[in-house]
């Protein structure tokens, strides 16, 4: 993952299983992570809604 200027602040994982499951890790510089185990499509899709916005600043001073 990168900020609006393309410095990385941590890594984003994610992957299929021949099911159809998803799985997602994400790892901040921060040391904080969130992810979800394997998962049908329609819950992986609500939860990466989370873990997507938990990826973006809201902070305009950041964007400076």
């Amino acid at each position: 993952m990168r900020d609006v200027e393309g410095r990385s602040f941590g890594t984003d994982r994610w992957g299929y299983l021949q099911s159809g499951e998803r799985w997602r890790y994400v790892k901040f510089s921060t040391g904080d992570s969130m992810g979800y185990e394997p998962l049908p499509p329609r819950q992986a899709d609500l939860l990466d809604q989370i873990v997507s916005s938990a990826c973006f600043s809201r902070d305009e001073s950041l964007k400076k």
